[in-house]
């Protein structure tokens, strides 16, 4: 559901990245994705692709929030009704959270549609039996996940994808076709999730000319900021209205924020970080995301190699020996994974992307300075 749901987001974000750079090559100006990228934008093989790594991160955290929800009304608290309530009070809050700053349609659909799927179909193919020994066995394929989640913590830094990328992947065939994967196609989830401000190309239109004074200064202010003025209105990222020497930011649903022209020249670049703050409606999705990202994926693994491992070793005679022996598999693999971040404090085999490259985790995680977003 959820690659369904990531699938459709991206489509329809690349369409309207794609008539956005249209516009832009029209202008006469060079677009980025080049006109020889734009074409891919509408394939749906390049939606699916991108699609994967929101499945990744949103899709995950809230398949495992759905599933430890379903675990913990049917073993702990033995479907009591009281826990239900409290479980779908925290859903209500998803869905509030993922509209906070506006409706999200796409945010929506997630938080909407996989929760009932997986809480579902966990309940439903859950095995029965002794409740107390499926708690136990339960509880002791969860005690390495949690060891490892703290062994994890404190690799939660602002370079670990770079760590991981250089110290994990870099440097043989399979790290290197996934870090090939990435590049070229994360991009495109990025762009679907990015505030206005982390986009590379942004628009403007100057809705009524012969009431805007000092066109000239505010076109250049724009231009120093990456901003490109269009003569299309149409779907642009913001139009500029105003009177004598008031300036009104829009889009177009409306008003987002009305200021002086000189109070406009003086410090644009905020100006225009409060415009892009305003009309951001991504904000908890983004968030949500990274931190599905750094829980939700490594734990979706451990699963995946869980159950790879069960699928062997699980045919044991012995009672529960088979998970045990499963658990402690995955978790010695864990640790392997794990040691070459540990160990590796030398300089990124490609330094230049740190300080240059365009990734999709640095467009989503954004962080609040001085207590201005």
């Amino acid at each position: 559901m959820a690659q369904l749901i990531a699938t459709f987001q991206v489509y329809c974000s690349n369409r309207s990245l794609c008539h956005t750079l249209k516009t832009i090559h029209g202008a006469g100006y060079l677009t980025v994705p080049n006109q020889h990228t734009i074409a891919r934008l509408q394939e749906l093989t390049t939606a699916f692709c991108g699609g994967l790594f929101l499945t990744l991160s949103v899709g995950t955290g809230i398949c495992m929030l759905s599933f430890v929800a379903a675990w913990a009304w049917d073993r702990a608290f033995f479907r009591k009704t009281a826990f239900l309530v409290f479980v779908l009070l925290i859903w209500a809050g998803l869905v509030a959270g993922f509209n906070w700053s506006g409706f999200s349609p796409f945010g929506s659909l997630y938080v909407l549609v996989i929760p009932p799927v997986v809480f579902a179909g966990a309940l439903k193919w859950m095995p029965h039996g002794d409740r107390k020994k499926l708690l136990r066995n339960g509880l002791m394929q969860t005690i390495p996940i949690i060891v490892l989640g703290l062994l994890w913590a404190p690799q939660m830094k602002n370079d670990l994808f770079y760590d991981i990328r250089d110290h994990l992947l870099l440097g043989n065939p399979v790290g290197e076709r996934i870090v090939d994967f990435y590049y070229q196609y994360t991009l495109y989830p990025a762009e679907a999730l990015k505030s206005l401000d982390r986009k590379l190309l942004k628009t403007y239109h100057f809705g009524c000319r012969e009431r805007i004074h000092h066109q000239g200064e505010l076109r250049r202010s724009l231009s120093d900021h990456d901003w490109i003025e269009t003569e299309n209105f149409k779907n642009v990222d913001m139009i500029l209205n105003g009177s004598v020497d008031a300036l009104s930011l829009e889009d177009e649903k409306g008003t987002a924020l009305k200021i002086s022209t000189n109070e406009f020249l003086a410090n644009p670049k905020a100006v225009l970080k409060q415009f892009s703050w305003l009309k951001d409606r991504n904000r908890f999705f983004r968030k949500f995301s990274f931190y599905s990202l750094l829980v939700g994926f490594p734990v979706t693994l451990y699963i995946f190699l869980y159950s790879f491992y069960f699928f062997i070793l699980g045919k044991w005679p012995a009672l529960g020996i088979g998970a045990f022996l499963s658990a402690t598999l995955c978790f010695i693999t864990a640790l392997l994974f794990l040691t070459p971040l540990w160990l590796n404090d030398e300089k990124p085999i490609v330094q230049e992307s740190r300080d240059q490259g365009v990734s999709a985790e640095t467009a989503w995680m954004e962080t609040e300075k001085n207590g201005e977003p």
